[in-house]
This record gives structure tokens, C-alpha cells and sequence, in this order.
């Protein structure tokens, strides 16, 4: 899956028209989870229910959604004729991950800080994708709240030092 370019043929279903799923993996990061679908794509819209958008599949070709160690990555193949679209969603941005298991598909939804509700259904199970997600959005979070004091602590003591209050820096 994450090595397959080119639209399908009678007896293989395509992946992504312009290179592999793994291509799009920075430097040292890992996939840990990657699921597909052929027809419903991603959908993105506003917490609100406003603007609301479908991204699907070219003929042939898959929609991906794919959980690294750092990031959630969306790639759809050909979509719109126009190539392979793909947006990267750093760990640290989902505030929340939901899924939901049906009859015929499952879906996962992940909601940003931006306000900004990701959808993606398939075939294949999504409890572990979904379980997986939510842990390290949390675990990215506490990263982020802790540099975020270490930050300030160092601003603080740079003021100190400055003050010559120099055993309080």
C-alpha cells in the first residue's frame, strides 16, 4: 500500500497517480497506521456544518488516510484530473478523534484547532487508527504545553539576568 502508483487494471485496484504513499513521509517519520478507500475520498468542512468539502478519487485511483508517529496525512489519487491532493495535519493540531463502526463502512473524524472536521470512511476496521491517534494528539499536546513553559521560563530568567537579579534567573 504504501509503495503502489499507477491507476488500476482489471485485476488490481490503482493507488496514487504521481508517486507512493510513503513518499510523502518526512525525514525519520514512521507510518504507523494507513487505511484507503476507492470512492468516498476525504471530506472537510466547519465545525458549523458551513463550507463543505469533498475530495474523491479519480477513477482507478485511492483515497488514503495515513497516521505517522508526528502527523495525519489525507492523499487522494488523480483527484479531479488534476493530479494527487494531499494536506498534512500536524498530531498537535486534532483536538478531536472520533470514529464510528457501520454495517458497510466505518468512518473516522478528526477535529483541529482550526475548527476544521475531517472525515474519511471505509471498509477496513479504524478503532486502532482511531485509538492510536487520539493517544499521541494528546501525548503532542503535552509536548507543545511543556515548551511552551520551558519558553517562557527562559524568557523570564533572560529578564532576570538582565535585571541583575541574577539567583532569581
Amino acid at each position: 500500500m504504501l509503495e503502489g502508483t499507477g491507476s488500476g487494471g482489471i485485476l488490481s485496484s490503482g493507488y496514487l497517480r504521481e508517486r507512493p504513499l510513503s513518499s510523502y513521509l518526512d525525514e525519520g517519520e514512521r507510518a504507523i497506521f494507513a487505511r484507503s478507500n476507492a470512492k468516498r475520498g476525504v471530506t472537510r468542512r466547519h465545525v458549523d456544518g458551513d463550507s463543505e468539502r469533498r475530495f474523491t478519487p479519480g477513477e482507478d485511483y485511492r483515497a488514503f488516510v495515513m497516521v505517522t508517529d508526528a502527523r495525519l496525512l489525507f492523499v487522494v489519487g488523480d483527484n479531479d484530473g488534476d493530479g494527487d491532493w494531499s494536506v498534512a495535519i500536524d498530531l498537535a493540531d486534532v483536538e478531536i478523534v472520533e470514529h464510528s463502526e457501520g454495517l458497510l463502512a466505518n468512518e473516522l473524524a478528526l477535529t483541529t484547532r482550526s475548527d476544521a472536521v475531517w472525515q474519511f470512511g471505509c471498509r477496513e476496521d479504524l478503532s486502532d487508527l482511531a485509538a492510536y491517534a487520539d493517544a499521541a494528539s494528546i501525548a503532542w499536546l503535552r509536548v507543545e504545553s511543556h515548551l511552551a513553559d520551558a519558553r517562557e521560563l527562559v524568557v523570564d530568567a533572560g529578564g532576570q539576568r538582565e535585571a541583575r537579579e541574577y539567583d532569581a534567573a
